[in-house]
């Protein structure tokens, strides 16, 4: 894996830092409140938080990898290469959520559809980023 580091940590030429924006809704500016260092843009429906350090939030918000980097990863960890067998087995202790068509092990939900597909994998979101593997 070559284009994933810790901003923090690691040196910046393994990758480029995107942009990072908010939506600035009315919830968000009631609960979070507005930043007068984080510029807003496009009429004030969002916040420019490029500027913001999301070290606090560990891999949450400081972890960059690239799409390709996050397929090697899945896959290394879909076929074994990268943890035992008990400790995959331990991950997918299924519980339920409230929603029914989802559940959620250790750092990995399961999702299914109508058609009961499954899909594995994991989502969040912190200050202007949200991502996904399934």
């Amino acid at each position: 894996m070559e284009h994933t580091f810790l901003e923090v940590f690691e040196s910046k030429n393994k990758g480029n830092i995107p942009r990072r924006y908010q939506f600035a809704t009315k919830l968000y500016r009631e609960t979070a409140g507005m930043n007068p260092a984080l510029p807003e843009i496009d009429d004030g429906k969002l916040i420019d938080c490029t500027a913001s350090n999301l070290s606090v939030e560990w891999i949450a918000g400081d972890m960059f990898s690239s799409p390709s980097d996050l397929v090697k990863f899945a896959t290394a960890l879909r076929d074994g290469r990268l943890l035992n067998t008990e400790s995959l087995e331990t991950m997918k202790m299924w519980r339920p959520t409230t929603n029914v068509a989802a559940e959620i092990g250790h750092c990995l939900f399961k999702m299914e559809d109508s058609e009961e597909n499954a899909w594995l994998g994991h989502f969040g979101g912190v200050l202007g980023f949200t991502g996904a593997l399934w």
